[in-house]
């Protein structure tokens, strides 16, 4: 029976709906009320390279990293943040700091003699001494139910999409396992359990797997020509894209790297290959957006590859309409890319195809997926001696192109919307067009639509009827229609 009392928070409640955005609004404020006294620079680190609280760069010289790192350091302070847990593949960068402000394993370390343990990078494993991504995938017994096999599958967190070929099997897997059970604790056909176990245990030669943090072994500061290529492809099963960064030196030898790949089950019910073929072009175009977004790089070219003729014509065409379908994936296509910067690959060259078979983790290494094709390390112009425009392939017959209707209107037969320029306004107009529609009723029968006895060519004066008026916007729009 006490009077309520209120209570009013003075710091922010840990776990409340909005801590997240709080705290990276905290962090980025922070940023701004340092940047006098410690630069851009190191305001632009934290606003761009920080996820949460971690935060990812490379740069190109142990001294510029020291440099970035204790400015941001010194900016953070001011506001009580403690920027810590710091790990490098650079053994000078790490003698710059304290052991205190380490990551948690590499502090009682002997950086000069002791084997750095993997670090964790936003769920990626990060090889310090070799400077390698790799996967470390946890041998778990989950129960054979749909929770089961998702858990597992998604325990292999790929971000960059480094092994997209091997997980996109396990989707699929997922997908034909729980087609006919919703429940999520329903023990699965035992007769899929085999191949199901094949393709968990197969994860573990992922071990051997390691892919170069940097892109290239050249850096990008020095770069002569800076390019990325985007390949597209699409099966039955799933649908595809990969970009790749190509970079020419000052030698004017070309360098080529994985930047990131992505795969998707085809969409169920069941698309046709070349709507298939275009949904992976729309993907190739989004990814395109993303690292032109993202990357700090300053493009020379970028370049869309696709193995389908039929979705060339697609985004060539200049003379035919689409059903909404192809119209609407067209129009996004041309929005960010123009049909110039479209190009054939061979289904042999193209990498992205690697993705839509899906292969086994011990042959990811040996296909194209991570390298690119060969055509890549090749300096010059990669599209000299290709098409420079692709045609529609059998439009008549192409259920996707709407009927090409050639319409000719009789000009003996249409008062020609020429005439409509006499008039100022809409309501005159429709107003005289009633008139003549009168004049012509009532040359047709004894009275006229007004039922009033009117015949021949005169000036009535009589109000009209609704449906007189309406007819006459009809016969104006119709006209109008016809002309275009």
């Amino acid at each position: 029976m006490k009077e309520v009392v209120e209570y009013c928070m003075r710091v922010h409640v840990f776990g409340n709906c909005p801590s997240p955005a709080v705290a990276t609004y905290g962090l980025r404020r922070a940023a701004l009320h340092g940047e006098g006294e410690f630069g851009e620079e190191a305001k632009e680190f934290i606003h761009r390279n920080f996820y949460v609280d971690d935060a990812l760069k490379s740069l190109p010289s142990a001294t510029a990293a020291i440099s970035l790192l204790k400015a941001a350091q010194g900016m953070l302070a001011i506001s009580n943040l403690r920027l810590h847990k710091i790990a490098s593949n650079c053994l000078t960068v790490m003698q710059a700091f304290p052991s205190t402000d380490h990551a948690k394993d590499l502090k009682n370390l002997d950086l000069d003699k002791d084997s750095p343990p993997l670090q964790r990078s936003l769920g990626l494993s990060w090889d310090l001494v070799n400077d390698t991504f790799t996967f470390r995938v946890a041998r778990s017994e989950k129960p054979f139910t749909r929770r089961g096999v998702l858990a597992t599958i998604n325990s292999l967190f790929d971000p960059l999409g480094l092994v997209a070929p091997v997980t996109i099997q396990g989707k699929l897997l997922l997908r034909q396992l729980t087609r006919d059970s919703s429940d999520w604790d329903a023990p699965l056909p035992s007769e899929k359990a085999t191949e199901w176990i094949t393709w968990r245990d197969s994860l573990q030669d992922l071990k051997q797997f390691a892919i170069s943090r940097a892109y290239i072994a050249t850096s990008l500061s020095t770069a002569q020509r800076t390019e990325i290529h985007i390949f597209s492809d699409a099966s039955t099963k799933a649908i595809a894209a990969v970009a790749y960064l190509k970079v020419e030196d000052v030698e004017g030898k070309c360098h080529v790297g994985f930047i990131m790949g992505k795969a998707k089950l085809a969409p169920v019910p069941f698309h046709t290959i070349p709507r298939l073929e275009l949904g992976a072009a729309v993907l190739a175009v989004e990814i395109a957006e993303l690292l032109v977004k993202e990357l700090d790089v300053s493009l020379d070219s970028l370049k869309f590859y696709t193995d389908s003729k039929v979705v060339l014509g697609y985004i060539y065409n200049e003379s035919r309409r689409f059903y909404v379908y192809v119209s609407n994936r067209v129009e996004w296509i041309r929005k960010f890319s123009c049909p110039e910067q479209w190009q054939y690959v061979h289904t042999d060259e193209n990498p992205a195809d690697v993705a839509t078979r899906s292969v086994h983790p011990a042959r990811l290494l040996s296909t194209n997926w991570l390298t690119g094709p060969r055509f890549l390390r090749h300096s010059g112009d990669i599209e000299s001696g290709k098409e420079t425009s692709y045609d529609l392939i059998d439009p008549d017959s192409d259920t996707e192109v709407r009927s090409h209707i050639t319409t000719v209107a009789n000009p003996h037969r249409s008062m020609g919307s020429h005439r409509f320029e006499r008039f100022s306004m809409w309501q005159p107009l429709v107003r005289a067009v009633a008139s003549l529609i009168h004049i012509v009723q009532s040359f047709k029968s004894e009275k006229d639509s007004n039922g009033q006895d009117c015949k021949g060519w005169h000036h009535c004066l009589k109000p009209h009827k609704m449906d007189t008026l309406s007819q006459a916007r009809h016969t104006i729009i119709g006209c109008v229609q016809r002309e275009t």
